[in-house]
């Protein structure tokens, strides 16, 4: 059985993570942010290991990787509806919470003691706006949203930074963008979890920034 880190756990993608998890019998820890509300994991709150913490705190952070030496991290860390703000507010909140949240999770995995196996990150399709479907990775990124150009932004470090890690990045995305997905090699703990999502009927796309190969 595995250590598993889901961080933005609480959400609804992350709740049926959760849940599988513990169906499986893995040990799961979720991160969520002091402000999140947790009701998705009321029925699970007694089988998880829950922290509570802001992704900027980077000694939190350590000691959450210390507690929980996770085997996988998945991260699905996201504000989805950020509202426009003045002074580009929203813009500013998006870099600081969910580009720099995820490089400074990554940083931290990196560093760790014993770093996790493997890292996977959520997409999303709206990185690819309004663009006729159906959507090609290869294709140039038209985020209209600060939501999606942080994702957009943090998928380009990641494949910027992937050879100095660690550990190899996935970035899943739902539904499926292409009829030949690329796909990882296999994995016994996130391939289980892939095929949807446990939240979805259709199967992600999955980037891996690693050795792929085509299934």
């Amino acid at each position: 059985m595995a250590n598993v880190l889901i961080i933005g756990g609480a959400g609804f993608i992350g709740s049926h993570l959760v849940a599988r998890f513990l169906e499986e019998k893995h040990t799961v820890h979720v991160l969520a942010r002091p402000e999140t509300n947790l009701h998705r994991l009321e029925q699970v709150r007694a089988d998880i290991q829950l922290h509570i913490l802001h992704l900027d705190d980077r000694k939190a952070l350590q000691r959450c990787f210390e507690t929980a030496m996770p085997h996988y991290v998945f991260y699905l860390a996201a504000a989805t509806r950020r509202k426009p703000e003045p002074g580009l507010g929203d813009a500013f909140g998006s870099v600081q919470e969910d580009l720099l949240g995820l490089l400074s999770t990554i940083a931290v995995a990196a560093e760790a003691r014993v770093p996790p196996i493997a890292f996977v990150r959520a997409g999303t399709l709206a990185a690819y706006g309004g663009t006729p479907m159906p959507h090609v990775e290869t294709q140039r990124e038209v985020p209209k949203t600060t939501y999606a150009a942080a994702l957009v932004a943090g998928a380009h470090y990641v494949e910027a930074l992937q050879q100095r890690l660690p550990f190899p990045i996935v970035t899943a995305t739902f539904p499926c963008l292409r009829a030949e997905p690329v796909r990882r090699v296999p994995d016994p703990v996130i391939d289980p979890v892939l095929p949807c999502w446990r939240a979805l009927d259709r199967p992600p796309t999955e980037r891996a920034t690693g050795p792929v190969v085509r299934g």
